[in-house]
């Protein structure tokens, strides 16, 4: 679905390239929510905010004070597959009834901060664009 189509709770996938267009056009705008725990280490999104999924709950509150004047706020774990969804979802559903239509749009990294760091790597324009953005980066977290 569009942004324009969305409605309050909804979350929307977004690329890594989607996630640098915002952070280049408006980051002021754009908050960025790593529920990463533990894998965590070896880089991150420059300027995010680490907020550990089994924290989240207890937090979530705060974070939807803290961002409530923000157009948009990105979540995203390792894979975005269970926790940066589930978090997103969570802040979704709470700023909406917190904010109602004053609520910021909840979107998703899609493939996480995995895509991210593996788009980083591709060279050209993109990746270069992106690798600007990836920040303590250490390679060796990253071997499989």
């Amino acid at each position: 679905p569009s942004l324009s189509s969305m409605g309050a709770g909804d979350v929307v996938s977004i690329t890594a390239l989607e996630l640098v267009q915002f952070l280049e056009d408006e980051e002021d705008a754009t908050a960025v929510v790593d529920v990463r725990d533990t894998d965590y280490a070896g880089g991150h999104i420059r300027g995010c905010i680490n907020l550990p999924f089994l924290e989240f709950d207890r937090h979530v509150q705060n974070l939807i004070v803290s961002l409530r004047t923000k157009k948009r706020v990105v979540f995203h774990c390792f894979y975005s597959k269970a926790r940066g969804p589930k978090s997103a979802r969570i802040f979704a559903r709470y700023a909406a009834m917190k904010l109602r239509t004053n609520a910021p749009d909840v979107l998703v990294l899609n493939g996480g901060m995995n895509a991210f760091v593996y788009e980083s790597k591709q060279g050209g324009v993109d990746g270069e664009r992106i690798l600007k953005w990836l920040e303590g980066y250490d390679p060796e977290a990253w071997e499989e």
